[in-house]
C-alpha cells in the first residue's frame, strides 16, 4: 500500500496506545469469550481456509464503514464484502510478494480487481496445520479501556503476523454487535 490517510495513521497511533494494564481490568469470562470467538476464526481462516465461513465472524455494515475510512473510499459500488474475501484469501498466498501485484489489498490500487477473492482457486497457497503453525508472532489480546481513544471503548484488538508475510502486521478490531462478538475492521501495518 502506498497511500496512508489520517484514519489509518490514527487506528495505528490508537493501537499502540492502548492501556497496558488492560487484562487487569478485563472481565476474564468476556476475556475467554473473546479469546474463543477470535481462535474460532483463526481456525477457519487460516487451516480449514474456508473463506466463505470466515466472513461471517464479521459485523458486515462496521466492516464497510471502517474499510471506507481506512482506504478513503468514496465510490459507493465499493463491496466490502468482496474486499473482505480478498484480504482473507490474500493472506494464503505461499510467496506473500505476489500478493503486491495486486495491490496489496488496497482497493484504490489498478490490480486490486485481480486478486482471487476465495482461496479454492489458488495453486500457490500454505496449508497449516494448526493456526500456531501459521502464526510467527501474537501481541496479546488488548481492550481498550481509553475513552478518548479512536476504537470504541470496551472493543478489543488482536494483532498477529503471519509466517508467510513475515513483514506486515495484521490487525482484527473485535467488539460487541447486537450481543453477540464480531469483527469490525481489519488492517495491516506493511513493514
Amino acid at each position: 500500500m502506498t497511500k496512508i490517510n489520517a484514519f489509518f495513521v490514527a487506528l495505528a497511533v490508537s493501537l499502540l496506545t492502548f492501556n497496558v494494564s488492560a487484562h487487569s481490568q478485563t472481565n476474564t469470562q468476556e476475556l475467554q469469550e473473546v479469546t474463543e470467538f477470535f481462535d474460532d476464526f483463526s481456525n477457519t481462516w487460516l487451516v480449514q481456509q474456508d473463506i466463505d465461513k470466515a466472513v461471517k465472524y464479521f459485523d458486515s455494515g462496521k466492516l464497510n464503514s471502517n474499510t471506507n475510512k481506512i482506504f478513503s473510499i468514496n465510490d459507493p459500488a465499493f463491496n466490502s464484502d468482496i474486499w473482505l474475501r480478498k484480504v482473507l484469501t490474500m493472506w494464503l498466498f505461499s510467496n506473500h510478494e505476489q500478493v503486491d501485484m495486486y495491490g496489496h489489498g488496497d482497493p484504490n490500487e489498478p490490480d486490486y480487481v485481480n486478486l482471487p477473492s476465495n482461496s479454492s482457486g489458488l495453486t500457490n497457497k500454505v496449508s497449516w496445520k494448526s493456526t500456531a503453525e501459521a502464526i510467527r508472532q501474537v501481541f496479546p489480546l488488548t481492550q481498550n479501556n481509553q475513552p478518548n481513544n479512536d476504537l470504541p471503548l470496551g472493543s478489543y484488538v488482536a494483532m498477529f503476523i503471519l509466517n508467510n508475510a513475515p513483514s506486515d502486521g495484521l490487525v482484527f478490531v473485535i467488539e460487541k454487535v447486537n450481543n453477540e462478538w464480531k469483527i469490525t475492521a481489519h488492517t495491516w501495518i506493511a513493514g
